[in-house]
């Protein structure tokens, strides 16, 4: 896990990179070819689970993007910047399914998508980074010895 830990911390770009990919997935599940018509019918898709799958994708995209944010720019207010971010996505992905055929955009779905991207956020900012920074300085005072 240090390992791991070590190699996201000293390859920021990673962290755009892997924002940007899991940007394009969303895209890709905003179409039409994902709606609940087009799901096979052995996946349940009731309100509920469109919902947590809303709620863990932006979950996903807050951690990246707070993980982007926090290693490639020296901004003020990262938290809220990486926030606001993910809350414009979820309206650009939302205003996108307004105009697939079987989609639709919807209010509710922005206000699942912000409650997944805080959590996100959240989670990388006090957990991610009390983990980092416990191994890097353990491993900092290995060295010294």
């Amino acid at each position: 896990m240090r390992k791991t830990l070590t190699k996201l911390a000293n390859h920021p770009k990673l962290w755009l990179i892997l924002t940007t990919v899991w940007m394009a997935v969303i895209f890709m599940l905003s179409t039409n070819y994902f709606s609940s018509e087009r799901t096979p019918s052995k996946i349940d898709t009731n309100i509920p689970l469109r919902s947590l799958a809303h709620l863990f994708v932006y979950l996903v995209l807050g951690f990246l993007a707070s993980g982007a944010v926090n290693l490639n720019f020296n901004w003020k207010h990262k938290l809220l910047i990486t926030l606001l971010f993910c809350i414009f996505y979820a309206f650009t992905d939302e205003l996108h399914q307004f105009f697939e055929i079987e989609r639709r955009f919807r209010f509710i779905d922005i206000a699942t998508d912000t409650v997944g991207a805080f959590a996100g956020i959240l989670f990388y900012n006090f957990l991610y980074l009390k983990l980092h920074n416990r191994y890097v300085s353990r491993s900092q005072s290995d060295r010294s010895k």
